[in-house]
């Protein structure tokens, strides 16, 4: 996240001394592969602009950048717009069947750092892949589908306040959780 906001902050100094402006034509667009995909009218293409996101994808990935996708995009598809996985990437990391939002940012650590992450945080995912609430680290509670960083630290603050969660639905006591987030990730999470 660092990474990002310094990148972001060199990227608006240059713009306001330059005077110039960043145009969606500045990202990368992942393009479909299948003829038919590519076969759309211009017509087609202006109402699909309405159903597109944008999602930077960094880390272990050969080609590090903003991409825009179709709303309905998973992480895979994040994933292969940047050119796949390094040698280096952990591809278990993220669950690639997850469905994106505008803005998020896909993180693609190496296996050193996750490594790192999982010894750090007493390695509080279960088996099963879902996060426990209780013990999750703010980088594990970023994963989830609409908890960003923000979130996460609220989630978190909560739990030292109030103590540990009895149960998922719990969750939606932190502030900025309601139940359209909750539906989001109830099925990545899990207490114990």
């Amino acid at each position: 996240m660092y990474r990002f906001l310094k990148i972001a902050f060199r990227m608006s100094l240059l713009l306001l001394t330059t005077g110039c402006s960043l145009s969606p034509s500045h990202f990368r667009e992942y393009v479909p592969s299948t003829a038919a995909e590519q076969s759309t009218s211009v017509r087609e293409v202006s109402s699909q602009e309405k159903k597109e996101i944008y999602v930077y994808v960094c880390g272990c990935v050969k080609h590090p950048d903003v991409y825009r996708l179709p709303a309905a995009a998973r992480a895979v598809d994040a994933v292969k717009a940047a050119g796949g996985f390094t040698k280096e990437a952990d591809q278990e990391a993220w669950n690639l069947a997850l469905p994106l939002e505008d803005g998020m940012q896909i993180d693609i650590p190496s296996v050193q750092e996750a490594s790192a992450v999982d010894l750090a945080a007493g390695q509080t995912d279960t088996k099963d892949g879902r996060i426990n609430i209780n013990t999750a680290s703010e980088e594990e509670l970023h994963t989830l589908p609409g908890i960003g960083q923000s979130r996460a630290k609220e989630i978190i603050t909560y739990r030292e306040s109030h103590g540990s969660f009895s149960s998922i639905e719990d969750i939606k006591n932190v502030s900025g959780i309601g139940d359209g987030i909750f539906t989001k990730i109830k099925e990545h999470i899990t207490v114990s």
